[in-house]
């Protein structure tokens, strides 16, 4: 028999080498007949013959390699973009972009618990490429402050050794009040960055753009490469009218009309559903139709935390209500 292979492990069968005779009960004493044994039940040994050549079972047993060693390495051309989750998922939203000997985090978020994972309160994104190569990040940036994008900043920033972060100054207001939770982490550092701002990490150079959201202060980032820009938008809701762009999203996005784009990566949730999201200018002309309404009753609006500027609709529009109330 051959010896084992190197990465594999052996077992040995009950059933003896082909060759050897088998073992025969001992002899049983008394006049109690033998004992039958039926088809398809347990105990004893088949009456089948003896398996002739090979009885030494082996098997294979194959390592699963890193998930780094199956990675090619990064030639001097290529940009290499890795989301390490919100992609085809809503929530934990974090990319990484790599050129050269640097990389480029674009958010840091988690995705709350769904019905099929009971006990678990968040779902982080796999930062085990970034783990890996922690010594080329130079700056985590943050389009916006939703949760699903600033999320996991707690939990995820010292393990890939504490970058910098750079956002607008409401987003990095969301993050530093939310980090006094976890006062046992070591303390962040915020840049404040503004719309058509430049800045340059490592060798790379990122400039910024403001776009429309539920949010006050998000926005886009674009990455310049010697091929042409990566943009990524974060997530985006244009103001329109019946589905036209209004003018000040014309006037955002046409920083793009003289700049070659080589990769966009761009919000697409809910993307396969025809027609337009309702725009914020509709929403706060609803919000004040309603307020409005003569009415003896309480009104009780929800939303969410972060829809600021849909809060500050609706304590302005209940304000101007009482002023106008006590002039008449």
């Amino acid at each position: 028999m051959p010896p084992a292979q190197p990465g594999s492990f052996s077992s040995i069968p009950s059933r003896p080498n082909s060759g050897a005779g088998e073992r025969k009960p001992p002899a049983r004493h008394g006049t109690s007949a033998p004992r039958r044994r039926f088809p398809g039940r347990g105990g004893g040994r088949k009456s089948r013959p003896p398996r002739r050549g090979r009885t030494r079972l082996e098997h294979r047993h194959e390592s699963r390699p890193r998930a780094s060693s199956v990675i090619p390495p990064l030639s001097t051309d290529t940009v290499r973009v890795v989301p390490l989750g919100g992609v085809e998922e809503i929530g934990r939203n974090m990319t990484a972009v790599e050129i050269g000997n640097d990389i480029i985090i674009l958010d840091c978020g988690f995705q709350f618990r769904e019905d099929e994972t009971p006990g678990i309160d968040y779902i982080l994104p796999n930062t085990g490429y970034l783990e890996e190569r922690r010594d080329k990040i130079r700056g985590l940036l943050i389009s916006h402050g939703h949760l699903d994008h600033i999320g996991g900043i707690p939990y995820i920033l010292d393990r890939i050794g504490n970058p910098t972060i750079y956002t607008r100054r409401l987003t990095g207001m969301m993050i530093k009040k939310r980090q006094e939770e976890f006062s046992h982490l070591p303390e962040i550092r915020v840049r404040e960055v503004e719309k058509d701002e430049v800045i340059k990490l490592g060798n790379l150079t990122v400039r910024f753009f403001g776009v429309t959201h539920t949010v006050p202060d998000s926005m886009g980032i674009i990455i310049e490469t010697p091929w042409g820009d990566v943009v990524f938008t974060g997530d985006i809701k244009l103001d329109h009218e019946n589905g036209e762009p209004t003018e000040e999203e014309h006037q955002g996005f046409s920083v793009f009309h003289h700049r070659k784009v080589l990769a966009l990566l761009m919000d697409s949730t809910n993307v396969w559903q025809p027609g337009w999201s309702i725009s914020e200018r509709t929403v706060y002309r609803t919000i004040e139709e309603i307020i409005s309404r003569p009415s003896k009753g309480r009104l009780v609006i929800a939303m969410f935390a972060s829809h600021l500027e849909r809060l500050i609709r609706v304590v302005g529009v209940r304000c101007v209500q009482i002023s106008r109330s006590r002039v008449n």
